[in-house]
């Protein structure tokens, strides 16, 4: 199972240690990739969209791949540091709440709908691609 549950019930020091590695390494990305992308992409919210669709990428990775490696033993820790803290903190959906709102309150309607339809149907692509992908 990928996400915030852990095999015996409890979430253990090790588990929250490994959420914790991960989710400061996937902030510091997410904030590298969205500066980076900000720069090649206007406008600015379309850098949040690419850096959360990266992000469903390698989710849809991990997905394919949990039924495989679940009996490793290192499986709990790996899906704790990567699933959860990496790829949960290098995707956030508060970003994408914020720059929604942002647009209502420019009252810029064609991208506001856009915002609100374009990264979830790519979001479902991408996850189901990278879902594909890990099955090969």
């Amino acid at each position: 199972m990928v996400g915030l549950q852990s095999d015996s019930g409890f979430i253990t020091v090790q588990n929250i240690a490994c959420l914790s590695f991960g989710a400061v390494l996937g902030a510091a990305l997410r904030l590298t990739l969205i500066n980076y992308f900000r720069k090649l992409i206007s406008p600015v919210y379309w850098s949040t969209t690419l850096v959360n669709l990266i992000a469903c990428f390698f989710f849809g990775i991990a997905l394919a791949w949990a039924p495989k490696y679940s009996s490793s033993y290192f499986f709990e820790q790996i899906n704790f540091f990567f699933n959860v803290g990496f790829l949960g903190s290098l995707s956030t959906f508060s970003t994408y709440v914020v720059e929604i709102i942002d647009n209502l309150q420019k009252q810029d309607i064609r991208q506001l709908l856009l915002l609100l339809t374009a990264p979830i149907i790519c979001s479902m692509f991408i996850v189901a691609l990278g879902y594909a992908i890990g099955n090969v």
